[in-house]
């Protein structure tokens, strides 16, 4: 209960032993709670806060493994690929080996919305520049109703 009181900011530089004893790590709770959120000791104290705050409905269920949710298949196949699939048709353009380094966002009438999100990585394969310098910078992708555009200016076909 005090770990579920205590303010977020209480909690940022905290591991999940440096709020509970060895009494906690003993309980069949915290096997339990393991077993269905794959929580180690040294996991963060907040994190365990918020799966706490947003599980809680779960625990009655712990003893009897009843609160655990099991797929057909494996995880992986039961639910990442069919949503893959799915985002992929409806025009969803998945970039590995990307990191996002800003996000433009427009103000408008009380509304936040991102128009521009600029990424770095190796998806395009062409040599971009900048001041003479070969960049990292790969693109800029631009939304349009919250969709990326299906292809970024600087990488388009000419």
């Amino acid at each position: 209960m005090k770990l579920f009181m205590t303010k977020d900011e209480d909690l940022y530089d905290k591991t999940i032993e440096d709020v509970f004893d060895d009494e906690v790590f003993d309980s069949t709770f915290w096997l339990y709670w393991r077993t269905m959120f794959a929580f180690e000791n040294w996991h963060s104290a907040l994190e365990m806060k918020l799966y706490f705050q947003r599980f809680i409905h779960h625990i009655a269920g712990l003893p009897d493994f009843s609160a655990l949710k099991f797929t057909k298949y494996n995880q992986y196949e039961s639910l990442i690929l069919p949503m893959q699939k799915y985002l992929e048709e409806a025009g969803v353009d998945f970039q590995f080996n990307t990191e996002v380094t800003n996000v433009i966002f427009e103000i408008k009438d009380g509304k936040k919305v991102a128009k521009t999100i600029e990424v770095q990585g190796k998806r395009c394969g062409r040599g971009h520049h900048i001041n003479g310098k070969r960049s990292r910078i790969c693109h800029k992708r631009k939304l349009y109703r919250g969709n990326y555009l299906r292809r970024p200016e600087s990488c388009a076909k000419r």
